[in-house]
């Protein structure tokens, strides 16, 4: 059994099986299946269809930035060999954002001697190094989502390190900590059926992987179906999610839940008609904007050209608004009345304001997080006519501040100079009436009180402080 562990937001348990033994007919297939893919040609599907959900219990937290309805799919096909090849054409859209959807392309190929990549939205630029390692690079990017992507080791089957490698766990698994498969001979492929219920599956967040146990009332957290044939190479693989974590150090704590599906066919051996640079539709680069709800105010973004240190063509967007690369976001946060801005961040970094306000240039197409922190105003300080210091029977000291406004408060300097209590005076004469708007810390209570004021103002006497006690209080102070 793994120890708990504290990933992201929440911690987990972590339990733990031996792999399961196979029968005999599938050992023997499983003896002879290869450990990389001949140098051949690849097609395949990758598909992504889930939702992420968030039950708040009731709670007034924001989580719009959690929530997600992904439908992406990814055509791709590449060839190993002497001459490697990689075309990948990628539909995306998350239903929970508005403008979202997008196509794209991306190709490395050879050219004069020259690996060269490009995309649609980067212009060729030539691979240096070995040739392979960039294909594994970039088919990983192209087809990595919150719940994991792809690599040269998703399509070649090995008894637990496939698991381990392709259902998103967290580097903290090892190989013999997984659940066990269930192997079974497929007479039409002459490979195997594969199936697979983990006790976790991983999902990224932007503080890193986390391992998400099985929802309430399920006995895993997806239900995992993989064919292979003959050699071992996987034909396809699907996955079922029904995954859920509480978010331990959040009161109530919210529960972020995975449901959907990720699919995966592959075909081997197949004829490929190499596409060009050409062919591919470059586009200008553009970033998303998410701007999260702020607390105690309002958050307003603009996109903007500058031109000589001016700003120009200011356009307002919406979170989840795409922007081109070039484009500077003008950030307006706006405080509700007795709250103050703290601070404006982008992707959790404090922005400087410039003297146009807070601004921040978009210099590539990785997203934005844009967010305001507004805390309570400062009110202005008071102007004091005096300071009145005495002490409770249990030595508990006490100072009285009078103000030039009519008011008063009762301090503790013993307890960081805590309030214990304020309200409004009035002097009539040699007294003093104190009205208490609110008193703490006192066992009796009254809500008014007088105190006599010494001829020179040197001191304040009260048979009945709001403690009940017979009390002085001497000047400490005075304007």
């Amino acid at each position: 059994m793994k120890t708990k562990k504290i990933l992201v937001f929440a911690g987990c348990a972590l339990a733990v099986a031996t792999l399961a033994s196979c029968g005999d007919n599938a050992e023997k297939i499983m003896s002879k299946f290869q450990t990389e893919l001949e140098n051949q040609s690849v097609v395949g599907t990758f598909k992504n269809n889930y939702k992420i959900t968030v039950d708040a219990h009731g709670g007034t937290s924001d989580f719009s930035s959690f929530r997600h309805e992904i439908e992406s799919e990814l055509k791709f096909e590449y060839t190993l060999g002497d001459d490697f090849y990689f075309y990948s054409k990628k539909t995306w859209e998350d239903k929970n954002e508005k403008n979202s959807k997008d196509t794209t392309e991306a190709i490395l190929y050879k050219e004069n001697g020259k690996y060269m990549y490009s995309s649609t939205y980067t212009q060729p630029k030539e691979v240096t190094g070995d040739a392979k390692a960039e294909l594994e690079k970039i088919l990983k990017n192209v087809s990595t989502e919150q719940a994991g992507g792809l690599t040269l080791s998703s399509f070649v089957y090995q008894k637990g390190q496939f698991e381990l490698d392709n259902f998103g766990l967290t580097s903290t698994f090892e190989v013999d900590s997984l659940k066990p498969s269930t192997y079974n001979v497929n007479k039409e492929t002459k490979g195997l059926t594969i199936e697979y219920k983990p006790e976790y599956v991983g999902y990224a967040t932007d503080n890193g992987m986390s391992d998400f146990p099985a929802a309430a009332g399920k006995e895993s957290a997806a239900d995992i179906k993989i064919e292979t044939n003959e050699k071992g190479y996987i034909t396809s693989w699907h996955e079922d999610f029904h995954a859920g974590l509480d978010f331990a150090i959040m009161t109530p704590k919210p529960t972020v839940g995975i449901e959907g599906s990720r699919e995966l066919s592959v075909a081997y051996n197949q004829t490929i008609t190499a596409k060009k640079e050409s062919d591919i539709a470059h586009k200008t680069p553009v970033a998303k904007v998410t701007m999260s709800t702020p607390k105690n105010g309002t958050l307003a973004v603009k996109s903007l050209d500058m031109e000589n240190g001016q700003p120009k063509n200011m356009t307002e967007i919406a979170s989840f608004d795409r922007v081109p690369v070039g484009k500077w976001l003008l950030i307006t946060p706006t405080a509700n009345t007795g709250f103050a801005l703290d601070k404006v961040t982008v992707n959790g970094n404090d922005l400087e304001k410039k003297p146009f306000g807070y601004a921040v240039e978009i210099t590539d197409n990785k997203d934005i997080k844009i967010a305001a922190v507004f805390k309570e105003a400062t009110a202005p300080a008071k102007e004091t006519l005096g300071v009145y210091s005495g002490a409770a029977s249990n030595g508990t000291a006490m100072d009285i501040y009078i103000y030039k406004d009519g008011t008063f408060d009762v301090k503790c300097p013993g307890y960081n100079n805590a309030t214990a209590g304020y309200g409004a005076y009035t002097k009539d004469g040699a007294n003093l009436t104190l009205v208490a708007e609110k008193m703490e810390y006192f066992t009796v209570v009254t809500k008014t009180i007088t105190m006599a004021m010494a001829a020179n103002f040197s001191s304040l006497t009260t048979e009945q402080f709001f403690n009940g006690e017979a009390l002085t209080f001497t000047l400490k102070t005075s304007k």
